[in-house]
């Protein structure tokens, strides 16, 4: 049997990203942040989104960054660092789906911060002519 559907969510308690495949009902951690070296200490995964290829990106609150995944290894393919270290989701837009937005922000930053970390808060828009940076428009769902 063919797996038609994956649901990925991530778990702010025990910091992982877990993956659940619709047909087989087979859950599993995909990432455990806490023991994989990718990940620091204080970072955890927070907005996801899937790309044209089925890897998974996600934006890692704390962490400066957001990272593609691999759905089925787990193993991180990518990391793309943003000016921000409360990076909070990401998204693919523009015509060909071609650019990767995430959006960060700037709660219970003090002045200090604020002066350090001046684009915290802020959309960021992440172009590139690497393949792998690709979205889809993906599925709707349009009721009877």
């Amino acid at each position: 049997m063919s797996i038609i559907t994956w649901s990925y969510w991530y778990d702010n308690h025990k910091i992982t990203i877990k993956c659940l495949s619709i047909f087989v009902a087979n859950k599993k951690i995909l990432v455990d942040c806490d023991k994989d070296h990718d990940f620091d200490l204080h970072e955890y995964p927070d907005g996801l989104t899937i790309d044209k290829y089925g890897k998974l990106w996600s934006a890692l609150y704390n962490g400066s960054k957001v990272m593609r995944i691999d759905p089925i290894s787990g193993q991180v393919e990518e990391k793309v660092f943003i000016p921000s270290p409360l990076t909070t989701s990401v998204s693919f837009g523009g015509p060909n789906f071609e650019h990767l937005y995430v959006t960060s922000a700037y709660k219970n930053f003090g002045p200090d911060l604020r002066k350090t970390w001046k684009d915290a808060g802020k959309v960021f828009e992440i172009t590139s002519d690497a393949v792998s940076l690709r979205g889809s428009a993906g599925n709707r769902y349009l009721p009877k």
